[in-house]
This record gives structure tokens, sequence and C-alpha cells, in this order.
């Protein structure tokens, strides 16, 4: 088996123990945290985004503009969730936000094989983005 195709049977199978429990996830509520404790992640859009707290998916719930917080400066693992039409995908991804940062989590689908992407907003580039650095790949809340 191919590294790609081993994936892409762990998205599926993760697809399908979290199809349900995605969208029915308790909401994730942090602790307050000081602005140089923090970042955002962007969880606008259609696909759902989730961070792990607790040994557990937790559904990120952004505020008036969109933005939710994530603690900063230790390592997270965060995810999203599509599920439209024929097309499921549930991907995680771990990383260490920088304080301050909005950060935005995107779903690549491609040949059947789901990754997650997490950018970081910079607005000196010519997109507005670039990749956040040190993202290592996890199979859900396994940190």
């Amino acid at each position: 088996m191919t590294p790609a195709s081993v994936l892409m049977k762990w998205s599926v199978i993760l697809a399908m123990l979290g199809a349900v429990g995605c969208g029915e996830a308790p909401l994730y509520h942090p602790a307050p945290m000081l602005a140089d404790a923090s970042a955002l992640v962007d969880v606008s859009g259609t696909i759902v985004k989730w961070i792990c707290a607790k040994g557990e998916r937790h559904r990120l719930v952004g505020d008036a503009n969109g933005n939710a917080p994530i603690p900063a400066g230790a390592r997270v693992t965060v995810g999203a969730y599509y599920n439209q039409d024929r097309l499921r995908c549930l991907a995680a991804a771990s990383f260490i936000p920088q304080a301050g940062q909005r950060y935005r989590i995107d779903l690549q689908i491609a040949a059947e094989h789901c990754t997650p992407t997490i950018y970081i907003d910079d607005p000196g580039t010519v997109i507005g983005v670039r990749l956040a650095r040190g993202v290592q790949p996890a199979r859900g809340c396994d940190l």
C-alpha cells in the first residue's frame, strides 16, 4: 500500500467515525486568554473547524468577525470536516500557533485524498497568506 492510499484509508475511516460527531461535537469554550497567549482561527465558511481539547474534538465557533481564539505557544491539534454531496473529508494537523496571529484551515481534496493546510494571515504577501511553519499531520486527537 502506498503512503497516499494509507492516508486516504485513514481519512475515510475517520470520516465515517466522525461524520456524526463533528457536527455534534461539543463547542470549544476556552478559558480566558491574554492576547499574548492566544491566536485566532478563521472559522467562517462551510468547512467545520475543530480543536482537540481534553482528548476529544471541540467545534470552534467564531465571534462576529468569524474568529475563534486558540491557545498560542504550545502544540495544538486542529482539524476540519467537510460533508457535501458525496464528498466527505475529515483531516487534522498539529502546529504551534504564534500569539496574536490569525490562521486559516483549509482542506485540499484531490484524487480521493484529503489533506489539511494551515495558513497564517500575512498582508505583506501577494495573496495575503503564507503557509504556517511546523505543521505536522495528525490522526485526530492523538497528541
